[in-house]
């Protein structure tokens, strides 16, 4: 089961932008898929690194593990290294999480394609006003 949420943002480079945010409770990931409204824009994902992912009718929960994935195209950016490693010098992160965030980063890395792949699909079969 996938959870899916909308919202509207002002991106400093894009201008206005209109993100899907995709949860899903069994992955070390969440995907949302930005389609700027300037349509000379491209269309990105970013993913962020997590863990325990709750998904109510109310609310969706979930444990950042600090790393996140932007993708523009074809070029991957892995942003927040600092961050991740920051938060493993403070005793923040576990064995446990970062062997999670390893293999997301393994995961993603290899088939990013796919999964923006499977999330413009789940949104233009939801009817999502997406390019």
């Amino acid at each position: 089961m996938v959870a899916v949420r909308g919202f509207t943002f002002d991106h400093r480079k894009w201008g206005r932008c209109d993100s899907y945010g995709m949860f899903w409770p069994r992955r070390a990931y969440n995907c949302y898929y930005v389609v700027p409204r300037d349509a000379t824009q491209p269309t990105s994902a970013r993913f962020d690194v997590l863990r325990d992912t709750r998904v109510t009718a109310d609310e969706i929960a979930y444990m950042d593990l600090y790393l996140d994935l932007w993708v523009v195209g074809d070029n991957l950016e892995w942003q927040d290294e600092d961050e991740l490693a920051e938060a493993v010098t403070a005793g923040k992160i576990t064995a446990r999480d970062l062997a999670i965030v390893e293999r997301a980063r393994s995961v993603l890395t290899r088939g990013h394609t796919r999964v923006v792949a499977e999330v413009r699909r789940t949104l233009l079969d939801a009817g999502a006003p997406i390019r």
